[in-house]
């Protein structure tokens, strides 16, 4: 699921989401894996 399909299935904008997934990967909770177009994330426990 792209970060574009999960926002409005949570009911957030694009931005949101964006800015709570740096958050994570910045605190070490999730990373994204792969290429851009076709990566995947992965939490981190």
């Amino acid at each position: 699921m792209t970060l574009a399909a999960l926002a409005p299935s949570i009911l957030k904008s694009l931005s949101a989401v964006e800015r709570a997934t740096a958050k994570l990967v910045k605190q070490g909770k999730l990373r994204f894996v792969g290429p851009r177009k076709g990566g995947h994330w992965e939490v981190i426990p």
